[in-house]
């Protein structure tokens, strides 16, 4: 639950500076993952086997099980993302990863310099407030 507010924050926050907003092309592109998440949990529930067999089995044979299904859900999810035209490119481009990484950061530093300002300025306030008090 926390990862998908910290998620929707950032989005959030990105959306108002103007750094990144959700279009088609990402829509597009999220409903790849989804889709291939739902292969592997699908595939992991076909093989896995049923409580009863699991409580039957000894220690090795449970973590021969667990490394077998780990090893399938990943060789699933990999294939379904390549046969639906995931790429590893768009990742890989620095430029663009690098303008955006700096985006952000930028938009961070501004957000913690006025987090700053603002504790400043309520300090200021306070003590103002502390030394009417002890005028009186």
């Amino acid at each position: 639950m926390s990862a998908t507010l910290n998620a929707y924050l950032l989005y959030r926050g990105l959306a108002k500076a103007d750094v990144y907003h959700f279009s088609r092309k990402s829509a597009v592109f999220l409903s790849k993952f989804l889709l291939a998440a739902i292969a592997m949990g699908a595939a992991v529930w076909y093989y896995v086997p049923e409580i009863s067999q699991w409580a039957k089995m000894d220690f090795f044979m449970r973590v021969y099980w667990l490394v077998w299904l780990i090893v399938l859900a990943a060789i699933v999810y990999g294939t379904t993302l390549i046969l639906l035209g995931v790429r590893k490119a768009p990742f890989a481009d620095k430029k663009l990863t690098s303008r955006y990484n700096a985006e952000i950061l930028l938009f961070f530093m501004d957000k913690d310099m006025q987090l700053i300002r603002g504790l400043h300025n309520a300090n200021r306030v306070f003590t103002r407030l502390c030394a009417n008090d002890r005028q009186l």
